[in-house]
């Protein structure tokens, strides 16, 4: 499983939580690695299974995607609209992140991603195992994607499915 993170590290984006939740799935014989997009590696050592990519610029974001499975998010705070989530998305890939503001709001749970506790590693390395032992579930989240996006694109077809289904309440 290779799980990407995307944006600024800032202390409130928790990548700390993610790099601490991929370690102790690591150590429950997990196999997954944590691809930081968006920062230059520290200069202590790096965790076993966590690479930092470096800056990027808006035209290598389609390359950097193609070689995660997941997204990770682990913010501690209310972020409104995060971009990163809608670039996942176009992106064709599914987003875990904390249940919180926005967040919470733009995923939706077992459809287009994972919803976790906020600020829990536990809850991410749980996500993250998942993610890894079920296979059909992460292409059950790519295929809510492209149901997501398809119903973007065709927004006439959208509010008629959506009229139906508030007809059948």
């Amino acid at each position: 499983l290779v799980v990407g993170f995307f944006g600024q590290v800032k202390p409130w984006k928790g990548l700390d939580l993610l790099i601490e939740a991929v370690q102790l799935a690591r150590e429950r014989g997990v196999d997954v690695q944590l691809e930081v997009n968006g920062a230059e590696p520290p200069e202590t050592e790096v965790e076993p299974g966590v690479q930092f990519n470096g800056t990027y610029e808006p035209n290598q974001l389609a390359e950097r995607m193609t070689r995660v499975n997941v997204v990770a998010m682990a913010s501690t705070w209310y972020e409104n609209s995060p971009m990163v989530i809608q670039e996942a998305f176009l992106h064709g890939r599914p987003v875990m992140a904390p249940r919180l503001g926005g967040m919470a709001e733009k995923i939706s749970d077992g459809q287009t991603g994972l919803l976790v506790a906020p600020g829990s590693v536990q809850a991410l390395a749980e996500a993250l195992q998942r993610l890894a032992n079920q296979p059909e579930l992460l292409m059950q989240l790519q295929q809510g994607i492209q149901r997501l996006l398809s119903r973007r694109a065709d927004p006439e077809r959208g509010h008629a499915q959506l009229y139906r289904r508030l007809m059948n309440c």
